[in-house]
C-alpha cells in the first residue's frame, strides 16, 4: 500500500506538473520552427504585419488534436478512481490541476492554433464507454483494496468472535527469531541487542499459534470475500439508483423533443397532401421542413 500511495504522489504531482509544461512549451516551439520554416522559403521577407500573415502561422486544428487532451483526462480519471482507497488526496491534487491546465489550454488555443471550426455532436463518442468501463473497474479495485490490505476486516472478526480487541495487535502478530536465518542470508549487521522480530502477517500462519489462529485466518478471509461480494453490489445498486433519479437528457426536455418532432411530422404530412392535391405549387411549398431548416420556426411555436 505504501509503495502504491508513492507512485500515485509521483503521478499526480511530478507528472502531471511536467505534463503541463510540456503542453505550454510543444506548441510554442511548433510555431517558432513554422515561422523559421516560412522565412526561409521567402529570404525577402522581414517582418509579418498583417493579422492573415501572423494567423497563417498558426499550427493547423485538426480532428485529431483533442485526442491527447481526452487521453490525458481518462488516464486521469482512471488513477483518481481505480486507486483511491490507497490516495484519498488524489482527487484535490486532480481539481488543482484541472483548474491550473484549463487556462494553459485556453492560452494555447487562443495563441498557437488557428481558430477550429466548430461541428456538432451528439455526445463524446468511444470516450464515454472507456469511462463506464474505468468506473466499474474502480469499484472491483478498491474493494480489494479494501479488504486485503487494511485491518477493518481482522478487527471486525477479532471483535465479532471476543467482544473486545484487547489482546488484537499481540495475536495477529508473529515473532521470528533472527538466529533462524540462514547463513546465506542473515543480516550483514545487528542492531543493539535485538534478538526477535515481530510482524503481522495473515499468509504465513505459525504452527505455535494452534488450530484456532489457522480458523481465524480463514474466517477473515471468508469476511474479506463476503466485503468484496456486498461493497461492490452496494455502490453498483446506488449507481443505478442515482441514474434513474439523475437522467441524462430532463423529463421537460423530452417532451420539448416529441413536441418537436410531432410538429415537424404533421407538417410534413400536410405538405405532401397539399403536394399531391394542387401539383402546381412553388418551390418553397414543395420543401419538406426539415429540423436544422425550421429551427427557428419551432422555437417560436414551442
Amino acid at each position: 500500500m505504501t509503495e502504491l500511495s508513492i507512485q500515485l504522489v509521483s503521478v499526480m504531482i511530478v507528472k502531471q506538473g511536467l505534463n503541463a509544461v510540456l503542453e505550454m512549451v510543444a506548441p510554442f516551439l511548433k510555431r517558432f520552427w513554422k515561422e523559421k520554416r516560412h522565412h526561409r522559403k521567402d529570404k525577402k521577407i522581414t517582418s509579418i504585419n498583417t493579422q492573415w500573415e501572423r494567423d497563417y502561422n498558426l499550427l493547423d486544428w485538426s480532428s485529431r488534436t483533442l485526442v491527447p487532451e481526452y487521453l490525458e483526462m481518462v488516464i486521469q480519471f482512471g488513477f483518481i478512481t481505480i486507486f483511491v482507497s490507497a490516495f484519498p488526496l488524489a482527487p484535490l491534487f486532480a481539481l488543482l490541476n484541472n483548474i491550473f491546465e484549463m487556462r494553459l489550454d485556453a492560452q494555447k488555443l487562443l495563441k498557437y492554433y488557428r481558430r477550429p471550426i466548430s461541428s456538432h455532436v451528439s455526445n463524446i463518442g468511444v470516450w464515454f464507454p472507456i469511462l463506464d468501463s474505468l468506473v466499474k473497474l474502480s469499484v472491483i479495485s478498491n474493494s480489494f483494496i479494501i479488504a486485503f490490505t487494511s485491518n477493518f476486516i481482522p478487527k471486525f472478526v477479532y471483535r465479532a468472535e471476543r467482544g473486545t480487541l484487547d489482546g488484537f495487535l499481540s495475536y495477529v502478530s508473529h515473532r521470528f527469531n533472527i538466529s533462524d536465518f540462514p547463513i546465506e542470508s542473515a543480516p550483514i549487521t545487528t542492531y543493539g541487542n535485538i534478538s526477535v522480530c515481530i510482524y503481522q502477517s495473515f499468509e504465513d500462519i505459525p504452527h505455535d499459534k494452534g488450530q484456532g489462529y489457522i480458523n481465524f485466518y480463514w474466517k477473515v478471509l471468508m469476511a474479506r470475500l463476503a466485503f468484496i461480494v456486498v461493497f461492490q453490489n452496494v455502490v453498483f445498486c446506488c449507481s443505478l439508483l442515482l441514474n434513474w433519479l439523475i437522467p441524462d437528457v430532463p423529463r421537460k426536455l423530452k417532451i420539448k423533443i416529441r413536441q418537436r418532432d410531432h410538429i415537424i411530422k404533421e407538417y410534413n404530412i400536410k405538405q405532401e397532401r397539399e403536394k399531391s392535391i394542387q401539383p402546381t405549387t412553388t418551390h418553397c411549398s414543395n420543401t419538406l421542413m426539415t429540423i436544422d431548416d425550421e429551427c427557428c420556426w419551432l422555437e417560436s411555436i414551442l
